[in-house]
């Protein structure tokens, strides 16, 4: 996850030119879960501020991994519903 953290603040200080992103996986084997679901974060974060995160060269597992963490995410959410917090 702190690699992910890492990866959120560069990608605000491009993302400040920018309205895409590009990360080059071309040297990545291998991503956990928890990487993954913290890339994904990263991403839903700078979509909100109109910002897209794109990945290329990646290896056929890690887009595997992403996928499998976003299906996971949407399952989570379909069979919890959202909630509001109140103040």
């Amino acid at each position: 996850r702190d690699d992910a953290k890492e990866i959120e603040k560069l990608t605000k200080k491009v993302a400040k030119k920018y309205s895409i992103v590009y990360l080059d996986f071309s040297e990545v084997k291998f991503i956990s879960r928890s990487f993954a679901d913290e890339l994904i974060n990263v991403q839903e974060k700078l979509k909100e501020k109109g910002v897209s995160l794109r990945m290329k060269n990646t290896a056929s597992n890690v887009r595997q991994m992403i996928t499998l963490v976003r299906m996971t995410r949407r399952k989570i959410l379909r069979q919890t519903g959202s909630f509001k917090i109140y103040g």
